[in-house]
């Protein structure tokens, strides 16, 4: 097409004859749905000859009998599909369900449905069950007895707590005064008020004023620092092994002893809540 050709203004005429081009080349099986109402829409807002002959011009001609089947009422097409693009913000194309029926005229070839894809079933996410927290004499372990602890009593605070294999005691502030509380087998156990009295057989304890946090104890640093003293004491075996958590000289301190209690294998380091050493080597007591 001459280039002076292609730069003139299209008229409606000129588009409605493309969009006949395309929907001919549709029902001759060379364009396939997309790409006719892809190319429909172009041609409907085309502003140049050139445009429209761009949209038509890789077609091959069809016979007169499939060009006929695809005429439809022109004007009436134009309209509608620009009214629905604009008012709908897409596109689509009309047609007469009705057409009316003329000398030598076949019936068109039935539109190609897309395929519906069936809905995917998505399974329902799995439940994942807590798994219930238990203690042991590890990091992990104590880890689990601060939020059961916190669970228990809405704090992390309390006058002193031991750790040891299997079971974890406990000193609370009551009005009454220090309470003790044990903890073993999954289960707290209130184990009474500390008591001189002869009838009980418990003995009697003395805490210092305030409170050591489980929230502020470095767990990783204390079971390293208990380690140090197992192998300062040259022993395999571990009679005495434990973690404490008191108040000394007025401050929270953590004292990790392991060894035999009452011979001189056993011995404490107390450190800082962090894991900083304060005091080494001191001899296990009573």
């Amino acid at each position: 097409m001459n280039p002076a050709h292609e730069a003139k203004r299209a008229k409606d005429s000129d588009r409605t004859e493309a969009v006949e081009v395309i929907d001919t080349a549709y029902a001759d099986g060379q364009l396939t749905l997309s790409e006719r109402e892809h190319r429909t829409h172009s041609a409907l807002t085309a502003a140049t000859l050139g445009e429209l002959h761009r949209l038509t011009s890789d077609l091959q001609a069809v016979p007169v009998s499939v060009a006929s089947a695809v005429r439809r009422p022109r004007v009436l097409a134009v309209v509608a599909v620009v009214l629905l693009f604009v008012i709908g913000g897409g596109y689509a194309v009309l047609r007469d369900d009705n057409p009316r029926d003329e000398p030598g005229q076949e019936a068109a070839a039935p539109a190609e449905v897309e395929p519906v894809e069936a809905p995917v079933e998505v399974a329902d996410r799995p439940v994942i069950e807590k798994r219930p927290l238990k203690y042991s004499f590890t990091p992990k372990g104590v880890r689990n007895f601060r939020e059961l602890y916190r669970e228990k009593f809405g704090t992390t605070q309390a006058l002193g707590f031991g750790f040891s294999a299997g079971e974890v005691d406990i000193a609370l502030k009551t009005p009454d005064g220090p309470w003790h509380w044990g903890f073993a087998d999954g289960h707290f156990v209130d184990a009474g008020g500390y008591s001189d009295g002869p009838e009980d057989g418990a003995k009697d304890r003395s805490f210092p004023p305030g409170s050591v946090d489980l929230a502020d104890l470095d767990i990783d640093a204390a079971f390293d620092n208990l380690e140090g003293v197992k192998q300062a004491t040259g022993r395999s075996d571990f009679p005495t092994l434990g973690i404490s958590l008191i108040i000394n000289d007025g401050r929270p301190t953590v004292a990790v002893a392991a060894g035999d209690k009452f011979t001189t294998s056993c011995q404490i380091r107390l450190t800082t809540m962090s894991g900083k050493v304060l005091e080494d080597g001191l001899p296990c007591v009573d």
